[in-house]
């Protein structure tokens, strides 16, 4: 027989680098979907660590651009000054957010 490890009893930082290689993964679809998995993933969601890398592909055109701002400040929010790389879309780079980024620097 073989054993295997129940996913809540894995360590957080593994929780959070396997949920990150996880692909495609966007910022969207976290914020969206994964995070409401179960409550383990929202504590994986929820951590800065999962925020490095904020990847706004998957942005719905037909969301408002008021909409995308906010979402975009809130993924920035969640990483906590961690994330080390922004991914745009095209047409989403607003004065707006870039404004904002800019101020947290």
């Amino acid at each position: 027989m073989s054993s295997t490890t129940n996913w809540f009893d894995l360590p957080l930082d593994l929780k959070i680098n396997i949920l990150s290689r996880v692909d495609p993964v966007t910022s969207l679809e976290i914020l969206e979907n994964t995070q409401f998995v179960c409550t383990d993933w929202y504590k994986v969601c929820k951590n800065p660590s999962m925020w490095k890398v904020i990847n706004l592909y998957g942005m719905v055109d037909s969301l408002c651009d008021t909409k995308k701002v906010k979402l975009c400040k809130h993924v920035v929010d969640r990483s906590q000054g961690q994330s080390v790389e922004i991914i745009f879309p095209p047409r989403l780079e607003s004065d707006e957010v870039l404004l904002y980024l800019g101020n947290l620097l």
